[in-house]
């Protein structure tokens, strides 16, 4: 459900309508201070969130700091690498405040590091996410090639 720029939810074990909603990245916040959850996943939805009701500078930091935390960490199950795909995902919201070479230069360190791991759903996730910044730099070529290759990779794996 989304409200004035939220992303709502209702906390784990509510029954839906029987709860109030909150803020999706806040019960994030609070699932990862009370359970001091180190766990990938939540961190990096966390950081989507905080991109997706437009704190770009607070997404941005996030993604940097996680990126330094997570670097060397187990992966687990998570099947995405994160500070292969963190700057990524980083290079959007630098787009969007203006640091336009800034970004394209962690984009294709993230698509390189990505190549590097052969993890295909991380290269798969990069590959999305810097056909999203070429997408808004207006370069179709680009994004056509980016979204074939993702596809190829989607196809291959056996990813929906």
């Amino acid at each position: 459900m989304h409200r004035a720029g939220q992303h709502l939810c209702w906390p784990s074990g509510a029954r839906a309508g029987r709860a109030p909603l909150l803020p999706c990245c806040e019960l994030l916040r609070r699932q990862v201070a009370e359970t001091r959850v180190r766990a990938q996943p939540a961190h990096w939805m966390i950081e989507l969130s905080t991109f997706f009701i437009g704190d770009l500078k607070e997404a941005s930091r996030l993604s940097r700091t996680w990126m330094e935390r997570f670097e060397g960490a187990p992966q687990g199950r998570f099947p995405i690498n994160l500070p292969a795909e963190a700057p990524a995902h980083d290079a959007l919201a630098v787009h969007l405040l203006g640091g336009i070479s800034a970004a394209l230069k962690l984009s294709q360190g993230s698509l390189e590091r990505a190549r590097i791991l052969k993890q295909p759903f991380t290269l798969g996730m990069v590959l999305i996410e810097v056909g999203w910044l070429y997408q808004v730099r207006r370069e179709s070529e680009a994004v056509r090639e980016i979204a074939e290759a993702a596809m190829a990779i989607g196809e291959e794996h056996g990813f929906p």
